[in-house]
C-alpha cells in the first residue's frame, strides 16, 4: 500500500527504521534489540479473515495441502477436524503472543518432513496464549487499525506518523477467486469455534480502536 511506502520514507528521513510484516510481535528483539520500538497492528474480523485466507492460499502451490485439496470451506473444515493449523486457527493470537510460549513459537520455524512454516499443524491455542497476546496488545501496541473501517484507520495512522495521507483509501482486495456466497451455518459456527481466542482478542482491539478514534476526532475538531 502506498501509505506504507510513505511511512517508510518518512522513517528513513528521520533516522528511523519502519518495518512492515505480517509476522509476529517481537521482531524488534531480533532486528534491533537495543533500539526503542513502536508497533502498529491492523485487525480484521476473524471470520472474514478465515474465509479470505482460505481462498488466498488456494492460489499458492506450496501452501497447506488440505487447503489445496479441499473442494470448498466445508470440505476443508471436515478434513481438518480435530487439528490445529496456523492460519485458520487463532492465527492473530499466535502472532501477538510471540516470545512467551516456545511451543507455539517453534512451530513457525521450518522443520523436516516438508512442513511449511505458518500453515501446517501447530500446537493448540489456549488461555495462556490468549493472555500473553492480550497483554502485548494492551501494553505494547501503539496503534490499532481496523480493516472494516479502512479509510479512518489510514487517516489515524498517518496522523500518528505525523504525515499527510493520500486523499482516497488505497485499499483494494485483489483476491478475485473468493466467492461472494454467504457462509453456511455449519461453516460459520465451526470457524468461530476454531477462532474463539482470536474473537476475544478482536473485541479488545475494537475497543482500543474506538477509544483512539474518539481522541483523534476530538483533535481534528479542535484544529
Amino acid at each position: 500500500m502506498d501509505f506504507y511506502n510513505l511511512a517508510y520514507d518518512l522513517a528513513l528521513t528521520r533516522g528511523r527504521v519502519f518495518m512492515v510484516s505480517k509476522r509476529v510481535y517481537g521482531l524488534h528483539e531480533f532486528a534491533y534489540p537495543k533500539r526503542p520500538f513502536l508497533y502498529f497492528a491492523w485487525f480484521r474480523h476473524p471470520t472474514d479473515r478465515f474465509v479470505s485466507q482460505y481462498y488466498y492460499l488456494r492460489n499458492f502451490p506450496n501452501e497447506n495441502k488440505e487447503i489445496k485439496r479441499s473442494a470448498n470451506i466445508t470440505d476443508f473444515l471436515m478434513m481438518t477436524k480435530g487439528r490445529h493449523i496456523h492460519v485458520t486457527d487463532n492465527f492473530v493470537v499466535r502472532l501477538l503472543q510471540f516470545g512467551d510460549h516456545r511451543d507455539n513459537d517453534d512451530s513457525f520455524e521450518a522443520r523436516d518432513g516438508g512442513t511449511v512454516p505458518g500453515v501446517t499443524d501447530a500446537p493448540e491455542i489456549t488461555e495462556k496464549h490468549f493472555l500473553a497476546a492480550k497483554r502485548n496488545l494492551l501494553n505494547n501496541i501503539a496503534y490499532v487499525g481496523l480493516l472494516e473501517d479502512f479509510k479512518l484507520s489510514q487517516d489515524m495512522l498517518c496522523h500518528v506518523l505525523g504525515t499527510d495521507c493520500p486523499g482516497e483509501p488505497i485499499h483494494k482486495n485483489t483476491n478475485d477467486k473468493r466467492p461472494q456466497a454467504e457462509l453456511s451455518n455449519f461453516e460459520r459456527e465451526e470457524i468461530i469455534r476454531r477462532n474463539m481466542w482470536d474473537l476475544k482478542l478482536y473485541d479488545i482491539a475494537v475497543d482500543i480502536y474506538n477509544k483512539q478514534k474518539e481522541r483523534y476526532l476530538s483533535v481534528i475538531k479542535n484544529t
